[in-house]
């Protein structure tokens, strides 16, 4: 399979099957890694929706039993994804799937729940564009990202400026809590794609403990780099 640009995965029409209407004022998500953050992006876009994201295994406590619960996992086999599916299938709740194959399109398919069908092929944390679509779609808000302007050329110049930072460095990344999907992302690809060490924290709670190791005054000072 070519690879596809960002246009191209932000113009994507998944696969759907057995759709109907959905809850969608609160979500909760079992997901991992990259698919997680396909959850997260959409209380990114949309911060008055209540999204829970819950990334271990079973099921998580204290939540609403009228939420859309949306398992996704871009493989399908993810164990902890899994295991989420099955419990919000037994409790008989508001369920969806979203995966390109694997146990997890099998699952949704048997117990004949909402299902979005992704292309194989990719690394999960490069398609978190077709993986928001194809979660917009199953609860009918697939066009919020039809308009979405782009300029690729400037964001690999950017992404290139941002590398030449990193080169030899131990990124960390921190960002305010409305914009914490971009740190998590930010994270993800220097750990999974780069395979450097890198972290992330959200402002302003972490002004009061991490970032004081990064005092100008501090005995690694001339060690750090920043880059706003």
């Amino acid at each position: 399979m070519g690879v596809m640009t960002i246009a191209d995965m932000l113009a994507l029409e998944p696969t759907l099957e057995r759709t109907k209407t959905l809850p969608s004022e609160t979500i909760v998500a079992g997901a991992m890694g990259g698919s997680a953050s396909a959850a997260y992006a959409l209380s990114f876009l949309d911060p008055t929706r209540r999204v829970v994201v819950h990334e271990d295994y079973g099921f998580p406590v204290g939540t609403p039993l009228q939420a859309l619960h949306l398992a996704v996992s871009y493989s399908g086999g993810t164990e902890e994804t899994i295991s989420f599916a099955r419990e919000a299938i037994r409790k008989q709740l508001p369920f969806a799937a979203v995966a390109a194959g694997g146990e997890l399109v099998e699952i949704a398919r048997m117990s004949g729940s909402p299902l979005a069908v992704l292309p194989a092929g990719f690394e999960p944390r490069n398609e978190l564009p077709v993986m928001l679509r194809a979660i917009l779609a199953l609860i009918g808000e697939d066009k919020v990202l039809t308009d979405a302007a782009l300029d690729e050329a400037e964001a690999v110049a950017r992404a290139e400026a941002l590398a030449g930072i990193f080169a030899n460095a131990t990124p960390v990344f921190y960002a305010s809590a409305r914009n914490a999907l971009l740190a998590r992302v930010g994270k993800m690809l220097c750990n999974e794609t780069a395979k450097i060490p890198a972290f992330a924290s959200v402002v302003p709670a972490r002004n009061h403990d991490e970032l004081q190791g990064f005092d100008p005054g501090g005995p690694h000072a001339k060690t750090i780099k920043f880059a706003a």
